[in-house]
């Protein structure tokens, strides 16, 4: 069975897709910036479950982590850059460093990774059967009022991922993009607490009603899998309807 790298699994989407990803036998090297229970349970769990502790905003720890990494391990066939950060402020209160904060968790991250990824197929003269797969968000293509921050972040993840489709599409390698909409994932709790904001995000979603997380794995399983061997450079929309309007 396949191996592969997924980032940000600590919970969420992250945590759904390598429990499932387990589950189906494959290989997980997962990636977090701290541990807590859903990881010490996978690790108990789970043989096939390699735990790698590194926060992938820092570049230089991630550079010499992911070297050490595809080092390790001879034949890994995918990578899932699924780790980042939500931020909501106000673009008049935003500057320099809250973009550089966003940018380098949602963004730089994901194409240090995919970069030194594909740098380890090269090396194997891209003989792996490959797949990328970013996790990117409605909010990238759409405006939404204090997301300035985190769309510019998933816009440049989405159209970085769409060149590189495109640069690699003769070497074996397929990228393609994610793009939930909203998903009951770990910050759905906090969400519901703003109550006019949460009833807006169901009314404006045409299924009228919030993703469930396991309704994202399957659509990851299709883009691992031969049935995909066409696909690439495309971004999939799970949201309910929301970007059809």
């Amino acid at each position: 069975m396949k191996t592969g790298i997924v980032t940000g699994i600590g919970n969420g989407i992250g945590l759904n897709i390598s429990l499932n990803l387990l589950k189906k036998k494959y290989t997980v090297i997962g990636i977090s910036k701290s541990s807590n229970n859903n990881i010490t349970e996978l690790k108990k769990k789970y043989k096939n479950f390699i735990f790698f502790r590194l926060d992938l905003s820092k570049k230089k720890d991630t550079e010499a982590e992911v070297k050490r990494i595809l080092k390790l391990y001879k034949n890994i066939s995918f990578l899932i850059n699924n780790a980042g950060i939500r931020f909501r402020r106000n673009s008049t209160e935003s500057n320099y460093r809250t973009y550089q904060k966003v940018l380098d968790n949602n963004f730089f991250s994901a194409a240090i990774l995919s970069n030194s990824y594909i740098k380890y197929l090269a090396a194997k003269n891209f003989k792996i059967n490959s797949s990328i797969i970013n996790i990117t968000s409605i909010v990238g293509p759409r405006g939404f009022k204090d997301l300035s921050n985190y769309a510019a972040s998933k816009g440049a993840l989405e159209y970085f991922s769409k060149s590189l489709a495109i640069e690699y599409a003769n070497n074996n390698i397929r990228i393609n993009c994610i793009a939930p909409g909203f998903i009951k994932s770990s910050y759905y709790e906090n969400f519901k607490k703003n109550a006019e904001l949460y009833e807006w995000t169901k009314n404006r979603t045409p299924m009228n009603r919030w993703g469930e997380v396991d309704e994202i794995y399957p659509l990851v399983e299709f883009l691992l899998s031969k049935g995909s061997s066409y696909i690439t450079g495309n971004t999939i929309y799970v949201d309910g309807g929301w970007t059809a309007q």
